[in-house]
């Protein structure tokens, strides 16, 4: 039925559900005001049983509806109408999360008597919307969204979004079509602008109208901002109009791909077709070039860099990614010339320093010490003050230090640099026999990255208490009043009326508690998004969002407002309260995760960092090698661990539950970390590479200490996701490691 360009574009767009949700939720810069003017004041009725329900909301939030379904239940029936309805919304909104459609309408059908608030029906109507159309039936759906938006005009884009999804899913294509239009004209923040569009893009391709699919697709470029989104919006636009003989405009689509992000899937994508089309021109060589580097086509690559530095010799960003493929694909010496040509011909002085401390990792990974060494001085000598400075410091040391030389690695440390510096400066001090020196020096790694793998691991030398191998997690998430009780004196020392800025958060956070209430949250995100957005660079603003939907015990929408604290306390460009800490490291699934891990003994908080780093705890995860699940375990590896479980009628589809792919998580973690005699990082690189590179890499000397080990990781994922995960396991351990 949808012509082949097309139906790529379905199979994409969940994907790009995901990816967009970072961009589009940021509302226009420079000066440009949001589409939607927030409401000032938060409905009463949405602040009933805040308290009393925020137990379950939290359950909700961490994956656990039967949980929260049972605390709620204890309220329904309670001698406050208000504090009755409110339980029958949280407990219908856990109903919907476990497939209990049907019982969910009869427990909304009590809150719909009576006179209600215009956000209490909204919530209601929303539900019902949800509900009904679960069940199939499709126009009590469409009245009761309907219904929302008349009762709350504020929700109407969501209703409408509902009422699209309920048509699509009964076949009424024509009339979701026609919704879908009417929804892309209603005032919305951007996020939810491109998840109408994408909406209706899709309705267009199960329709077989190119014409509006193109139409959709170029509105959405107009609304994009993040690069490798747009990079997929042109490069299917550019497929479809070379389906229909658009050959001009799929060339110009084509080559927006390329530029907009080169090292994404899409410019490849795009690359080839231009190539195919013989319109490679329309990209510049170096463009071009870039895309084929990303894309480890080396040979291909260097032809294209070549062109560039054909045409302008002075092109120094050209020959220094010319040097990288050079090298990477074989020819060493060749690359090492161009990066040492850019490093003495560019006058910028970072690309200098890049390219001469690269040009170093290439001799030293050739086997040339004396030329890697000369290298890395002459970075620290030419180009100290540069980013690459600290990296040539660091390998020159290193080099020393793996020769066994310690002396002369600390030398080279002792002139100070970065965390990673700081922390190599004190394993040599160690060795060589300065306890307070090497105390020093971690301590300083500590202070430059205090959350960063470095600081962290000093942190653990110095003797940081940390959970037990087999300690319990201790359940303290912070919710109700308790959280503004933790924040009164964060805004006390800031001279800040608490009061004031909390309420002020609730009337802007109106909307996205509705869609909350009303189980919608992936949309109710967007709005969080946005206004977090909006309120960038206001720290105070960001935690009294953050407080009132913890307080609420949306720990999940709680941890999305903070994020940008998180990431900025990292830089020690905040001050901020404790708690933030505890909002942005949630353990959802948290009894599903301690019992698994306690049966198959597996250390809890290392579990839960682990698949943090994984999955971000999205149980329904899927990596483009076929991993699934929240410990991301690929099917073949689920059917061996359920053979050793003795699991009977394995199916890989079992993985997508969370109770089935922590349980073979914690088995296999456990297992890896009995093969490595409990050495934590060889457990963490197995999990990610396999047992095969790992156990060569525990061969190579020197890799007896772990942090060489770590150091001496030759896969670049498998040296991030470690040091990720090691971070993500000191975190939860301070957060809620057992004391007892």
């Amino acid at each position: 039925m949808v012509r082949a360009p097309l139906t790529l574009v379905s199979v994409c767009v969940l994907l790009v559900a995901v990816v967009v949700a970072a961009i589009s939720g940021v509302p226009a810069r420079n000066g440009e005001t949001p589409p939607v003017v927030r409401e000032g004041a938060q409905d009463r009725g949405l602040g009933a049983g805040a308290a009393e329900l925020a137990p379950a909301r939290r359950m909700l939030a961490e994956g656990d509806a039967e949980a929260a379904a049972a605390s709620a239940r204890q309220f329904v029936g309670h001698a406050s109408p208000e504090l009755d309805a409110a339980a029958r919304l949280v407990l219908a909104r856990s109903l919907l999360a476990m497939g209990e459609a049907r019982e969910a309408l009869d427990v909304l059908a009590a809150v719909r008597d009576g006179k209600r608030s215009p956000a209490i029906a909204a919530v209601v109507n929303l539900s019902r919307g949800r509900a009904h159309a679960a069940l199939g039936q499709t126009a009590n759906a469409l009245d009761a969204y309907r219904r929302a938006a008349e009762l709350d005009p504020s929700v109407e884009v969501y209703a409408a979004l509902g009422s699209i999804e309920a048509l699509r899913a009964s076949g009424q294509l024509g009339a979701a079509r026609d919704a879908a239009v009417e929804a892309a004209d209603l005032p919305a923040i951007r996020r939810t602008q491109v998840a109408v569009l994408e909406a209706l893009r899709e309705i267009q391709s199960e329709l077989d109208d190119g014409d509006g699919y193109l139409s959709t697709t170029h509105r959405l470029l107009e609304l994009a901002t993040l690069p490798h989104y747009r990079a997929q919006l042109a490069y299917q636009a550019g497929q479809f109009e070379l389906h229909v003989d658009r050959r001009d405009a799929a060339i110009r689509d084509l080559a927006a791909a390329v530029s907009a992000a080169p090292d994404s899937d899409s410019a490849v994508a795009a690359l080839d077709a231009l190539i195919a089309q013989n319109a490679v021109d329309a990209v510049d060589p170096l463009e071009r070039g870039l895309v084929l580097y990303h894309a480890r086509r080396d040979q291909e690559a260097i032809t294209a860099f070549t062109e560039a530095l054909q045409s302008d010799p002075a092109n120094h960003d050209a020959r220094y990614y010319r040097g990288l493929s050079r090298a990477r694909a074989g020819n060493v010496p060749g690359g090492v010339e161009d990066l040492l040509e850019v490093a003495r011909g560019t006058p910028d002085r970072e690309l200098a320093g890049r390219a001469l401390e690269q040009a170093a990792r290439w001799l030293e990974s050739a086997g040339d010490d004396a030329g890697a060494q000369a290298a890395y001085e002459e970075v620290l000598a030419q180009y100290g003050d540069t980013e690459a400075a600290a990296a040539a410091r660091f390998r020159l040391g290193f080099m020393r230090y793996l020769e066994r030389d310690f002396g002369t690695a600390l030398t080279i440390w002792a002139d100070g640099g970065d965390a990673r510096v700081q922390f190599w400066l004190g394993k040599a001090r160690e060795i060589a026999g300065d306890a307070a020196g090497a105390r020093a020096a971690w301590e300083e790694a500590t202070r430059l990255d205090p959350n960063g793998y470095y600081g962290l691991r000093a942190a653990e030398l110095l003797g940081a208490e940390s959970a037990a191998s087999t300690g319990e997690i201790r359940d303290d998430a912070v919710v109700g009043d308790a959280v503004w009780r933790e924040l009164a004196p964060w805004f006390q020392e800031r001279g800040l009326d608490l009061p004031t800025e909390r309420a002020a958060r609730e009337g802007e956070l109106r909307r996205a508690v509705i869609l909350l209430e009303a189980g919608m949250t992936d949309e109710a995100g967007w709005e969080i998004n946005a206004l977090a957005a909006e309120h960038d660079g206001y720290a105070e603003r960001l935690v009294a969002i953050a407080g009132v939907l913890a307080a609420r015990g949306e720990t999940a929408a709680a941890a999305e407002a903070v994020a940008p604290l998180v990431n900025a306390e990292e830089e020690q460009k905040w001050s901020l309260p404790p708690i933030l800490e505890r909002l942005s490291y949630p353990i959802p699934y948290l009894d599903l995760l301690s019992e698994a891990a306690r049966r198959q003994g597996a250390d809890p908080l290392l579990l839960a960092a682990l698949v943090r780093q994984e999955s971000g705890f999205n149980p329904h995860a899927r990596s483009s090698a076929g991993a699934l699940g929240l410990a991301q375990i690929m099917p073949e590896t689920g059917q061996e661990i359920a053979r050793r479980l003795g699991w009977q009628d394995f199916n890989p589809r079992d993985l997508m539950r969370p109770e089935v792919n922590l349980e073979f998580g914690a088995r296999y973690l456990a297992e890896r970390m009995e093969r490595y005699d409990g050495h934590l990082f060889a457990a963490l690189a197995a999990y990610n590479a396999g047992d095969g590179p790992v156990n060569e890499w525990l061969a190579t000397p020197g890799a007896d200490d772990p942090d060489v080990f770590v150091e001496l990781i030759p896969y670049p994922e498998t040296y991030e996701y470690v040091r990720r995960v090691y971070m993500n396991y000191q975190l939860f351990s301070r957060l809620y490691g057992h004391l007892g």
